[in-house]
């Protein structure tokens, strides 16, 4: 399993994402622009897997650690995009 876009998941269980390099503020702006509504509270930042699965920071921090995704030591224990590109 390959993480490969940053995404968000809203309240309403919608998935948004982006490839590389986009980072979750550049999602939270597709969002914005789609909607008109910004982040709100229960909307989870993460991550997408290469067949689509969206996975929170911190199992997505597991399968990159796990695979040898990740590039050095994250800042965290949950992933940020910044720990990949």
């Amino acid at each position: 399993m390959r993480i490969i876009a940053a995404a968000i998941r809203t309240v309403e269980d919608k998935i948004y994402s982006l490839p590389p390099p986009n980072r979750h503020c550049n999602v939270a702006a597709k969002i914005y622009v789609e909607t008109r509504q910004a982040l709100r509270n229960g909307d989870e930042k993460g991550f997408l897997t290469k067949c689509g699965r969206f996975l929170t920071r911190k199992q997505a921090y597991a399968v990159v650690k796990a695979n040898g995704q990740l590039e050095g030591e994250p800042r965290h224990r949950i992933l940020t995009t910044e720990d990949l590109w």
